[in-house]
């Protein structure tokens, strides 16, 4: 009896031992979440200090391609509905950086041709 008394001890220490790696890992997890809390609160404040810019310097050349037609539809080209209203505010240019950053969509729809238009603006979308 006291053998297997002993032996029920030993799977206590055994299973404290495996908690222990648990808590370890955990410890890590939610340490490496703190950190990229704030990578994101500094990647959103870039973001939004970039879209400020946009609205002041990409939306007017936006809305003067949209006043020229450049955006609308024809028969071969689909045309782009969202382009003169995408730098309109810093809520819009967000969600257009956050759409060209992460899903890589939009570039050669949006950008290129402002690019081409107006080559300083090559500068602003490469940084």
């Amino acid at each position: 009896m006291r053998i297997l008394r002993a032996m029920r001890v030993f799977k206590t220490i055994r299973s404290l031992t495996i908690f222990r790696e648990l808590y370890v890992m955990l410890h890590g997890f939610f340490s490496s979440m703190r950190a990229i809390m704030w990578a994101f609160v500094l990647l959103s404040l870039m973001l939004t200090l970039w879209s400020i810019l946009a609205v002041n310097l990409i939306h007017p050349i936006m809305q003067e391609m949209a006043y020229d037609g450049y955006w609308e539809r024809t028969a071969t080209d689909e045309g782009c509905d969202r382009c003169p209203r995408a730098f309109s505010s810093v809520w819009t240019s967000n969600l257009t950086f956050f759409q060209m950053i992460v899903a890589g969509e939009g570039w050669e729809v949006m950008v290129t041709p402002v690019m081409e238009l107006h080559g300083w603006t090559a500068v602003y979308f490469m940084a």
